[in-house]
């Protein structure tokens, strides 16, 4: 089990970074889900620093999935790279 984990503005900014660059470079995709699908049409980005991020505010709508997509991607990326050790025999 892990911790409940918050991110800050800069974290979901590094987030939405990590997701859109996968999503587009075909590193990463969804089963077209039907809710995720309604809900990246009205899921809005704002400037945030050297980037963008998912903007809850001002989206037109619910994009909880979608939020909740991009902080478990970035998760997911961060902590593969921690994870990664050389073994020697």
């Amino acid at each position: 089990h892990y911790p409940v984990q918050f991110y800050n503005t800069q974290q979901l900014a590094q987030a939405t970074s990590v997701t859109y660059s996968m999503a587009s470079t075909a590193t990463m995709s969804h089963n077209d889900d039907q809710v995720m699908q309604k809900q990246r049409s009205v899921a809005m980005t704002i400037s945030s620093g050297d980037g963008y991020r998912i903007s809850t505010k001002d989206s037109i709508g619910d994009i909880d999935s979608i939020k909740a997509m991009v902080m478990a991607v970035h998760w997911a990326d961060t902590r593969s790279k921690q994870k990664l050790q050389t073994i020697s025999m």
